[in-house]
């Protein structure tokens, strides 16, 4: 299986990065579900959370990559 999905502009989407974007869209989803569904707790805080906790865990995979594998 070719690990490159398409291009586009020159630039190559893998598949790992497809089904990481996947994961992160679909747990959002239940995520903001679930607040709707709870009282008290509000959408946009989810949201928030997700924009906060993403980058923030990227950094801090690369940090540990960077650490562990020199």
């Amino acid at each position: 299986m070719n690990p490159v999905a398409f291009t586009i502009f020159g630039l190559e989407v893998r598949w790992y990065g497809i089904l990481i974007a996947t994961g992160v869209f679909l747990a959002m989803m239940i995520a903001t579900n679930l607040a709707k569904k709870t009282k008290g707790m509000n959408e946009e805080l989810v949201t928030d959370f997700v924009l906060w906790v993403l980058p923030i865990g990227v950094l801090g995979a690369r940090l540990y990559y960077v650490l562990f594998s020199w």
